[in-house]
């Protein structure tokens, strides 16, 4: 059989890829959300990104309108890629719904793509089909999509093989333009969910090191560490200043609360291997297990049955990946207890569980080396010849393995869902988070200004986004006797204020103070300090006419 064209091989490996996503993303062809408990933070945090961008404020790491109003510093600490996602989708038309469903199916199917042609460069065609069906209907990627809703985590699964692809051409074969595409999409995954880029670490990192024992070449792991160092290099204006501003943060809010400490978020084995699951659509929550999968499990240990038949490089490569899923799973059930009470880092996760998310990647690829063939094509070109994967999947094993993966995952596939909010304005944003006591889309608020004691209750400033004009944060009605306004501009994280006053007096600005904040009077800087005890903007004006500026900056 001849081989066909690149074009008709594009087409039908995207029509058959995106043909066995259909049941996987389902859900989310709606306009409701799945009844996930993380949706509407991302949402609101969508919301406060377009809104940003639609006044030309492009990167807010400030996020002005959170926090009742008083903005805080979110997206010094949080990945903003998928809010940015989400954001443009909505400014090109899509409703808040669509916009936030769509990033959730892109990261899924981006995912999916990614690990066909990860496992296909490594195991050959066919394994990479089997990838990108273990990896799409990973339980745990269910489980984060569909009932916990986190948006960012759950994009950040298409990152993992997309960077093992590029750093596997770059570092093992030296093929220089896979050195750019290692490096931006190490950057994205950080900009994605930066936790999520620390628990993959390992797995990366031993890969290069794997890869260099076998070709006992140093050059390899010195490319693959070239690739880590600018992939941190990209995104250093993202995690440097959270790494250095991490003291100036409630961090201690979240750490220290029951829900989000790690010795009640454990797993057991049950859970961990849980067996396909039936929906029961009587249960008030029927939520499922946080699990590995017993079947998807099953499948990934297959390659043990072929060890013989695989190659030398193949061995060490399911070697690695198979020390990796067993590594990440122990990591969730309590045995590793000790680990996580002596390691300074790993409380930090929070979550045990959150390490099914590497383990579901690496038990996708053991399922993969199943199909390793000893002919694979190398060439960068995403065809492949019809005539060979035909031999290959004509055969039983992969129908059968792939109707196992679905099947066997597909109850976590169909989850409850819930109406969106009608009113997705700024002024509903901070009513749901006075509604809710949650403070700027986080949990329990933990990115507000230590400098915070007290929430202020100011109603100028409740008046000002009821009213939907420039909301004013140096509010007339707060100067002195006989002093007026004759001028002011306000910006998302600015403000240009001309006024008179017959006497001094310390000026209030409705903002929380943070390092960052600059107040000049006529040109000259002027200290900022914040008050006590609701850690807003204070600064001293002279008696006089002037112009003040204020700036985060």
């Amino acid at each position: 059989m001849t081989r066909i064209t690149h074009h008709t091989s594009r087409l039908l490996l995207a029509s058959c890829l995106l043909l066995l996503a259909i049941p996987a993303i389902q859900p989310l062809l709606t306009t409701d959300f799945t009844c996930g408990y993380d949706n509407t933070f991302h949402l609101w945090r969508a919301v406060e990104v377009a809104n940003c961008l639609r006044q030309g404020y492009l990167y807010p790491r400030w996020a002005p309108d959170m926090a009742h109003g008083y903005g805080f510093p979110l997206f010094i600490f949080h990945p903003p890629l998928t809010a940015y996602i989400a954001a443009l989708l909505n400014l090109m038309g899509l409703s808040w719904p669509l916009a936030i469903n769509t990033t959730f199916i892109l990261g899924m199917l981006l995912g999916g793509f990614f690990a066909f042609v990860l496992a296909r460069d490594l195991f050959g065609p066919t394994a990479g089909f089997v990838a990108a069906v273990a990896y799409v209907y990973a339980p745990f990627q269910a489980y984060d999509v569909f009932y916990r809703g986190s948006l960012s985590e759950s994009f950040a699964w298409a990152f993992p093989p997309l960077v093992l692809w590029a750093v596997h051409r770059w570092s093992v074969r030296a093929e220089r333009r896979f050195l750019l595409l290692a490096a931006f999409s190490l950057a994205g995954l950080i900009l994605t969910h930066n936790l999520f880029a620390f628990l993959f670490a390992p797995l990366l990192a031993g890969w290069v090191l794997v890869e260099g024992y076998l070709a006992r070449d140093w050059r390899v792991i010195g490319r693959g560490a070239l690739a880590g160092l600018l992939g941190l290099g990209l995104c250093t204006f993202f995690w440097l200043p959270g790494l250095a501003e991490r003291g100036w943060v409630q961090t201690d809010r979240l750490l220290g609360t029951w829900v989000f400490d790690y010795r009640n978020n454990f797993l057991d084995l049950r859970q961990l291997l849980a067996p396909p699951r039936a929906v029961d659509p009587t249960l008030i929550n029927d939520w499922p297990p946080k699990a590995l999968g017993l079947l998807p499990t099953l499948v990934a240990l297959l390659p043990l049955t072929r060890w013989r038949r695989l190659d030398r490089p193949t061995r060490y490569r399911v070697a690695l990946l198979l020390a990796s899923t067993i590594g990440f799973a122990l990591l969730t059930l309590p045995l590793s207890h000790p680990l996580w009470d002596h390691l300074p880092l790993l409380p930090y996760v929070q979550f045990p569980w959150r390490f099914l998310g590497p383990a579901a990647f690496s038990s996708a690829l053991l399922a993969a080396a199943t199909f390793r063939t000893r002919t694979t094509h190398h060439a960068p070109r995403l065809t492949f010849d019809v005539s060979r994967f035909t031999f290959y999947a004509s055969r039983f094993t992969l129908p059968a393995l792939t109707v196992i993966l679905i099947l066997g995952s597909l109850g976590w596939f169909y989850p409850r869902h819930c109406p969106t909010p009608k009113d997705t304005s700024i002024p509903a944003m901070i009513a749901w988070e006075q509604a809710t006591h949650t403070l700027g889309a986080t949990a329990k608020g933990e990115y507000l200004p230590v400098w915070v004691h007290r929430m202020p209750e100011d109603p100028a400033l409740d008046a000002a986004y009821t009213a939907g004009g420039p909301i004013v944060r140096l509010p007339p009605e707060s100067l002195p006797e006989g002093a007026h306004v004759l001028r002011a501009d306000y910006g998302p994280v600015d403000a240009t204020i001309v006024l008179e006053t017959p006497v001094p007096f310390r000026a209030r600005y409705l903002a929380f103070y943070y390092p960052g904040w600059r107040v000049t009077v006529d040109g000259e800087p002027a200290p900022v300090a914040p008050t006590d005890p609701d850690g807003l903007i204070s600064f001293d004006v002279p008696a006089g006419r002037h112009t003040i500026r204020v700036r985060f900056g």
